[in-house]
């Protein structure tokens, strides 16, 4: 779970847009390494990782994402930026719509939803490319906060037309109905990570509008150090669509812990620390 949280965090610097902006999907013969400017990537530090590619401020929401390689484990990894300004206005519209490519039955998140349509072309078609080169790598999704919402759906839609997918998130907010959660949840290998009272996951969980999440959910729910670091017994692993076992059980509002997953500012490359 840390190893793609970096990055989720990697995906908020801008300086890696600059750097991949040649890179269209279709001639990979550059490889451009990762660095983040704030020091949040170190794990993606490595020959072996580089990017390919990226969707940057793109439609009415400024959707942005990496599109990376890592050779050493084989995997194509995709990873959508949390909110912006504009991003987070789509919160403003919270009615449950029809979202047929996850399922005949699926509803999401109007606005959330809305932010992977501006993107879905791009992103389509990077990875269309992608693969064509490193067809035998696995994928993964990963994204924080909206990136979270997006790479949920992009998972969800690439998994339904039969492509086998990876899913981590980190303070990601509810995404549809029961018919969606319980579809996106049999699907598998999701990692919904939620870290202790993170209000960001909470929003929308009080069953007025019908909204569950994907289970299962990987719940950091303490903090041990400064540098929130994780180990295995600082987890608990939470089933169900609405259970109030883990993150959604609390009822504290401070906005911090939506930012300290793995590290004490996710999104530093992007965004100055909040204050508690």
């Amino acid at each position: 779970m840390k190893l793609y949280s970096q990055y989720s965090a990697a995906s908020y610097c801008d300086d890696l847009y600059n750097s991949s902006s040649s890179l269209d999907g279709r001639n990979f013969s550059t490889q451009t390494l990762i660095t983040c400017s704030k020091g949040t990537c170190p794990l993606l530090q490595s020959p072996s990782i580089s990017l390919l590619g990226s969707v940057h401020n793109i439609g009415q929401y400024s959707g942005t994402a990496i599109l990376s390689v890592d050779t050493s484990r084989r995997t194509l990894v995709f990873a959508f930026r949390g909110a912006e300004f504009l991003g987070s206005t789509s919160y403003a519209r919270q009615e449950l719509v029809r979202c047929p490519d996850v399922c005949l039955d699926c509803h999401c998140f109007d606005g959330f939803y809305a932010t992977w349509l501006d993107i879905r072309p791009k992103v389509t078609s990077l990875l269309t490319s992608a693969r064509a080169k490193y067809p035998n790598y696995d994928l993964v999704f990963t994204g924080h906060s909206l990136g979270g919402a997006q790479a949920s759906y992009a998972a969800a839609e690439f998994r339904h037309v039969g492509v086998k997918a990876r899913l981590y998130t980190y303070g990601a907010p509810h995404l549809g109905d029961l018919a969606f959660a319980k579809y996106v949840s049999a699907q598998g290998n999701n990692w919904r990570v939620t870290h202790t009272t993170d209000i960001a996951p909470r929003l929308l969980g009080d069953d007025t509008k019908g909204y569950r999440h994907i289970s299962p959910e990987y719940w950091i729910f303490e903090d041990r150090n400064r540098e929130f670091s994780v180990v295995e017994d600082q987890v608990k692993i939470v089933y169900g669509f609405d259970s109030k076992e883990g993150n959604q059980g609390t009822n504290m509002t401070r906005q911090v812990p939506h930012v300290q997953y793995f590290q004490p500012q996710i999104a530093s490359c992007y965004v100055n620390q909040p204050e508690d």
